[in-house]
């Protein structure tokens, strides 16, 4: 017989906790059953990632540095759910601005803050507007020539009646004196017709217009959500075009009339029919393709909170919609869906795996545990973003949950003594294919799905080793882990570089449990970092960044780190390197007082920046590992172009006899590029719009293949003069 791994663990629960109105709520509470587990149990720590790339090197740039002389006594998501707070500079200037909302004291309203990180590190902050409202959840994005970033929030007055909320927008005009701190008076956007309860959460974002190989301008879009009933959102989008250079052509302040913006944009109202008892929540992520102008997209997870009733115009699950003219068309033929085929009423489960623990409910032995998106009962890995790679291939960062769902009743069950939740990611590739990964590995494999599991078999002793995981900061308590988790990535547009983010709670867990030699992590979540140089295809074993035992940064034992931000885009350094900017919020007691899990004590805002050697990421030493597949990276830059375009090509094993050539649609050769090599790995060449013999082409669809030591890869440009 099996000997089974397993440890003990105190759930407790938090009562009469107290919501701010305009905090995410959960949906779906379904019955919990606890899971049953065999008497004889073995629990393990976890010390080694298999199947992974090994913690990469990594050092600071800019240690972790507080807002002087600021508590903020608002200790929950200083920023964004779902979109950016933080966001660098150009090269040109070198800064680094965030936003965050916070409180002074316990009773003054919450406000919106600005921060800017000088290039020497020195720091300053102070409120974007004197208004005395209550403020949050702000989000950011920068223009990419004048150095302006663009700031947006949620301002509810003082009678909190749907007419008195709504979104702001305002920017800071650095580019005037090349100096911070002359935020302009904001746009105000009243809450579109008809009125709902809240008209809240809006994020910003910033690309090339669909005309951009024409005019040069930029597209900002402001993505907002209204709140019916704190169960259903619809998603709202307007935008406005500005122009490039906002020395040249003029400056930002078109931004500041309402009336210069397109009329807001309704996206996914009829996905909801009360009067039917359909209630979807679309779950949104909002990303702006970085190389296809007018190219945006949606990737969210529709989830219904009355249940699957019939008459549904989208189907429950995970989603990506298209959009190809800047935000003005949603044609339901570039809704792309991932649908679960476990043949459950409930469709937050994933896909089986085997139950090699040998749980059971009341006794009775089943086959299969269940992978499901966050919590039992309840959809909750939200608070993400979602950014493109390098490749074009979408990514959403998620929290996983293994549990036992009931599959007629379409309820949940759950053993509380052990927590397995982690960290995966799904991407929506170029070609329309969905993956699910876990990020990184798990320390065992199920033979069912493929995927990795929190648990093996241990080949000498033969006993089940079971893995407790919690990659969210706290205990179970009621809704905690919808409100607590977060997961965030960034890409590298240049290479093929991407980083996963959250705060993980499976040593507080450890020590919650009596494990030997983690009492000190009791309340110490510890912010992870987990890196990739291939887009994915395999993930390192974390960074514990913030881990209070480091040799890096020992001030960390004196910290509670909590809610990490960090930048969209990583900075290639160069050797190999890139570079990630971060704030998170320190607390000076563990537990938010917001959601009711602590004292209302405060906390500070810190700012750190590190970098990574990605170019030095290496599989496991184990000869048994597999190794990745060589990879190439393609891209071209602009796309549309008008007069030239610059493709850049990089090869994982290095570049041996380079050569890219132009197709058109027919297939025919148009030109053969000369290819110039930057680097043993990486590579360029320019197209103007030419043939073999200097003529001009015709506008239009053409290809480019880059070829190199037999490998081969081709992607599509437009010419657009």
């Amino acid at each position: 017989m099996k000997k089974i791994a397993m440890l003990s663990m105190m759930l407790f629960v938090l009562l009469g906790m107290v919501w701010a109105n305009d905090t995410q709520q959960p949906v779906n509470n379904n019955t919990l059953v606890p899971l049953e587990a065999p008497k004889h149990l073995k629990v393990a720590t976890q010390t080694r990632y298999d199947y992974n790339f090994d913690v990469p090197n990594w050092a600071f740039i800019q240690e972790p540095t507080a807002l002087a002389g600021f508590t903020n006594y608002y200790d929950y998501m200083p920023g964004s759910y779902c979109g950016r707070a933080l966001v660098c500079q150009p090269d040109t200037f070198g800064g680094v601005y965030f936003l965050f909302h916070g409180r002074p004291n316990t009773t003054d309203n919450r406000r919106v803050y600005w921060a800017y990180v000088h290039p020497s590190g020195a720091i300053e902050y102070a409120t974007i507007t004197t208004s005395d409202t209550w403020q949050g959840y702000p989000g950011i994005t920068m223009h990419p020539a004048s150095g302006d970033p663009i700031g947006t929030w949620h301002d509810i007055l003082g009678s909190s009646t749907p007419e008195d909320t709504n979104t702001r927008l305002s920017y800071d005009d650095y580019a005037l004196l090349h100096i911070p701190g002359f935020w302009k008076t904001p746009v105000a956007f009243d809450q579109p017709i008809p009125y709902v309860d809240e008209y809240i959460w809006p994020y910003v974002f910033i690309g090339m217009a669909p005309d951009y190989a024409t005019s040069g301008n930029y597209r900002i879009y402001q993505t907002s959500q209204q709140n019916p009933d704190g169960v259903i959102e619809h998603d709202i989008i307007r935008w406005i075009d500005v122009p490039q250079d906002d020395w040249e052509y003029g400056d930002l302040t078109i931004m500041l009339d309402k009336n210069n913006w397109s009329g807001p944009v309704n996206i996914s109202r009829d996905w909801s029919n009360p009067d039917l008892g359909i209630s979807c929540r679309p779950y949104p992520s909002f990303a702006v393709d970085p190389y296809n102008a007018g190219h945006v997209a949606i990737f969210g997870y529709a989830g219904y909170t009355n249940g699957l009733i019939g008459g549904e115009i989208v189907p429950q699950g995970w989603y990506v919609w298209d959009c190809y003219d800047g935000g003005e068309t949603w044609s339901y033929d570039n809704l792309h869906f991932y649908e679960t085929d476990v043949g459950m009423l409930n469709e937050y489960v994933l896909y089986a795996v085997e139950n090699i623990p040998e749980f059971t409910v009341d006794d009775l032995p089943f086959d299969s545990l269940h992978v499901w998106i966050g919590w039992p009962g309840n959809q909750h890995s939200t608070h993400r973003t979602t950014t493109f790679d390098n490749e074009g291939n979408m990514h959403l960062p998620e929290l996983f949950w293994i549990c036992k769902v009931d599959g007629v009743a379409g309820s949940a069950s759950y053993w509380p003594y052990y927590e397995f939740q982690y960290q995966g990611e799904v991407v929506y590739k170029t070609d329309g294919t969905w993956e699910i990964r876990n990020v990184p590995n798990l320390p065992g494999w199920d033979a069912w799905s493929g995927m990795s599991v929190p648990w093996k078999i241990d080949p000498v002793s033969g006993d089940t080793l079971v893995y407790p995981w919690r990659d969210y900061p706290f205990a179970i308590a009621n809704d905690v882990g919808f409100h607590e988790n977060s997961q965030r990535n960034a890409a590298c547009l240049t290479q093929p570089w991407m980083v996963q983010v959250w705060n993980s709670g499976t040593k507080t867990l450890y020590a919650e449990n009596g494990i030997p030699g983690y009492d000190a992590y009791m309340t110490h979540p510890i912010l992870h970092v987990s890196a990739t140089n291939n887009n994915g295809e395999n993930w390192s074993a974390p960074i514990e960044l913030s881990d209070i035992y480091s040799s890096v940064y020992p001030e960390f034992a004196n910290m509670i780190t909590m809610y990490p931000y960090i930048n969209a885009t990583i900075k290639d350094l160069g050797d190999g390197w890139g570079r990630i900017d971060m704030f998170f919020y320190d607390d000076n007691d563990y537990g938010s007082s917001i959601n009711g899990m602590g004292p209302a004590t405060g906390g500070e805002m810190v700012y750190c920046s590190f970098k990574i050697d990605f170019d030095g990421l290496v599989l496991s030493t184990d000869p048994s590992q597999p190794q990745p597949e060589p990879c190439l990276t393609l891209r071209n830059f602009p796309n549309p172009f008008f007069s030239s375009t610059k493709i850049q090509f990089k090869a994982s094993v290095g570049i041996k006899n380079p050569k890219v050539t132009i197709y058109n649609t027919k297939g025919q050769l148009v030109k053969t590029l000369d290819s110039v090599t930057d680097t043993h790995t990486e590579g360029h060449a320019t197209w103007d719009g030419t043939d073999q013999n200097g003529n001009t082409v015709s506008n239009g669809i053409y290809f480019y293949k880059f070829k190199t030591g037999g490998r081969e890869k081709t992607q599509k440009l437009i010419l657009m003069r």
